[in-house]
């Protein structure tokens, strides 16, 4: 199947320079990706159900990544000097939960 699609929608050359690998799983995907860009991706529910009859877990490669520093990183560094690189993921999804559930209740 993969030879077929390679063949007729892509250039030949595709399949002979690995620029198309077919992935069983989302571990092997993400062996092939790294874990850096693996977690960046936006893989839908389906995905994850149909991967789970093939695996019950998924495995990250291990050694590849180092997590960013978000805490203790200057906001400059992490924004950019005007902002250009938008919020950093924390803060947004801090955002998102404070305007989801309204204000937060502090004990007294």
């Amino acid at each position: 199947m993969t030879t077929v699609f390679t063949t007729t929608l892509l250039s030949g050359k595709t399949a002979k320079r690995r620029k198309l690998v077919q992935c069983s799983t989302l571990s092997k995907l993400a062996d092939e990706l790294g874990t850096d860009n693996f977690v960046q991706l936006e893989i839908p529910a389906e995905v994850y159900a149909a991967n789970a009859s093939h695996e019950a877990v998924i495995r990250l490669p291990v050694g590849q990544s180092t997590p960013p520093v978000m805490f203790g990183a200057p906001l400059d560094e992490m924004m950019g000097l005007k902002g250009d690189k938008g919020l950093p993921r924390v803060v947004g999804d801090a955002l998102k939960l404070i305007r989801k559930e309204g204000q937060l209740k502090l004990d007294s």
